[in-house]
């Protein structure tokens, strides 16, 4: 196999492992994650950058459901700018 330590499905076997049981692959596999997790949990960056997404995503959810509830209204006032335009 190319240069990944326990072959193509040593991920797979990790995660199969029962816990506690050793595992050749634990520690190639599982010690990148958990730094990685590690490290998104103390940097306040992380944190912001999901505050942030949360707050777009209330946005537009609410931009949503404004331009569903007022689409009527809308596609009359725009009709109306079109007839506008037109008979000009």
């Amino acid at each position: 196999m190319g240069g990944c330590p326990g072959g193509t499905f040593g991920l797979a076997r990790s995660l199969l492992t029962v816990s506690g049981a050793p595992s050749r692959t634990t520690h190639t596999r599982e010690k990148p994650m958990r730094n990685l997790l590690s490290r998104l949990r103390h940097e306040d960056d992380a944190a912001t950058a999901v505050e942030y997404a949360i707050i777009a995503a209330i946005v537009g959810v609410a931009l949503i459901g404004t331009l569903i509830a007022f689409r009527d209204s809308i596609s009359a006032m725009l009709n109306r700018a079109a007839s506008v335009i037109q008979n000009q």
